[in-house]
């Protein structure tokens, strides 16, 4: 089927990547060279800071310079990255890693217990925190996640994601964490937000990890 897709629109050159699962995953070597059995593909695993590189990488210049610093997240399935980001120094970024995601979480809690996982999240937070952003400086938040667009289609009271809308809106900081805090509380169910089950618990677990960014950057 991949061959077929690649055939039918002409690809000529592609590079596919994998993120923390596969960094984590100790059969890594076993699981690519099957994914190459199977259909073709090469796939590459990169590291942290290469992930947080393509991230910046996908955001729009116009809106990166909008500010002098930009707070970039992206709340991924195996991880979180957060990006510090100052116009003056284009080619360089400051960057965390957190490794919890939408789909690692509940085995985070099932492990460390919820309150654990809730204390090492706030301390990487505050030092990030702490090391970039103590000065109070003024900047916008741009997040680069399915987490953020389904949050943003929430605030907006849309029932499915409409790119002309969502793709660089702009939201308030107390107006996307009153949606967030909403959607924390179970003040938005499933049905209301046309989500099908598995879908609505990673958009919880999304959200869980958007809410502890929340209480530490206002931008």
């Amino acid at each position: 089927k991949t061959q077929f897709l690649f055939k039918k629109y002409n690809v000529r050159s592609y590079r596919c990547i994998a993120t923390e699962a596969c960094r984590k995953a100790i059969n890594a070597p076993e699981l690519l060279r099957e994914v190459k059995l199977r259909s073709g593909i090469n796939v590459e695993i990169i590291s942290a800071e290469e992930e947080a590189k393509l991230c910046l990488k996908s955001c729009s210049k116009s809106i990166l310079n909008e500010n002098q610093y930009s707070l970039i997240f992206d709340i991924g399935g195996g991880s979180t990255e957060l990006i510090f980001y100052n116009k003056s120094y284009e080619n360089s970024f400051n960057y965390i890693t957190l490794p919890y995601g939408v789909l690692n979480l509940d085995e985070y809690f099932s492990v460390l217990t919820r309150e654990k996982v809730i204390n090492l999240i706030n301390k990487e937070l505050h030092f990030f925190k702490e090391k970039f952003f103590k000065n109070n400086l003024h900047y916008n938040a741009i997040g680069c996640c399915m987490t953020a667009t389904s949050l943003a289609c929430i605030n907006r009271n849309i029932s499915f994601y409409d790119k002309k809308i969502i793709n660089q809106l702009e939201i308030s900081y107390s107006s996307i964490k009153n949606t967030c805090e909403n959607l924390e509380s179970s003040q938005f169910s499933e049905s209301s937000i046309s989500l099908r089950h598995s879908k609505y618990h990673l958009l919880k677990n999304g959200n869980f990890i958007f809410d502890k960014i929340l209480k530490f950057f206002k931008f």
